[in-house]
Parts: C-alpha cells; sequence; structure tokens
C-alpha cells in the first residue's frame, strides 16, 4: 500500500470503536460532560463545521484527537487548543468575560500570591 492509499483509507474508513471510546473517555477526563459542548468542540478540534456524532469522524481525525487529547492537561488548556484550531470560527466560543475569568483562574493556579485572595483586595494607589 502505498502513503496515498493509506492516507485515502484514513480519510474514508471510519473511525474505530476503540477511537471513539478513548476520545470521549479524553473528553470527559477534560470536564466536557455536555454531549453538544463535546461534540462541538471535538468538531472544531477536528478541522470540521459540525459533527452529529464521535463516531463520524475518519480513522484520520479520530487518530489526530487520540494523539492529542491525552497531552492536554486540562480544560483551560483545552480551549487553548481549541482557539488555535479554530481562530476564525464563525461562532463566538467564549465571551471576552469568560476569557477574562478564565486567565483569572490559570494565574491564581499559578501565582496565587500575586493575585491575592480577590480582586477587590487591592486597594487604590
Amino acid at each position: 500500500m502505498t502513503r496515498d492509499e493509506y492516507l485515502a483509507v484514513l480519510a474514508e474508513t471510519p473511525a474505530t470503536p476503540n477511537q471513539v471510546g478513548a476520545i470521549v473517555h479524553e473528553c470527559e477526563r477534560l470536564g466536557l460532560a455536555d454531549r453538544a459542548e463535546r461534540l462541538a468542540i471535538t468538531a472544531a478540534l477536528a478541522g470540521l463545521d459540525e459533527l452529529a456524532s464521535t463516531r463520524d469522524l475518519t480513522m484520520g481525525e479520530a487518530g489526530r484527537l487520540c494523539r492529542m487529547l491525552p497531552l492536554v492537561a486540562d480544560r483551560a488548556e483545552l480551549l487553548a487548543e481549541l482557539l488555535a484550531a479554530r481562530s476564525e470560527c464563525p461562532v463566538p466560543l467564549m465571551t471576552l468575560v469568560q476569557v477574562i475569568a478564565l486567565a483569572l483562574v490559570q494565574l491564581r493556579a499559578h501565582y496565587p500570591a500575586a493575585l491575592g485572595s480577590s480582586i477587590t483586595d487591592r486597594s487604590p494607589a
């Protein structure tokens, strides 16, 4: 089998049950319990406009996700990967407030002393 034939198989063959299970498991690990959210994020990461079911992925699309998702540490990193994968998404994935809140959570987790316990703790200069 040539490389081109192999790539064609990956592009046309449906994802295996093991691939589908691994993707769903990794999404659950990352906190994507809502099916609609999981499918929307999975579609975006796979470069698809929409996805009715994880079973609709091709073997190649599922394989890329199976290699990528275990390397993602948490939901925040997943959203960063998503934004990188879909820099021109037609539907806003997060509002500005959600982005700021996510950034604050990450900053507080990594630099707790720098932010204090809340934003209102700071007194005006």
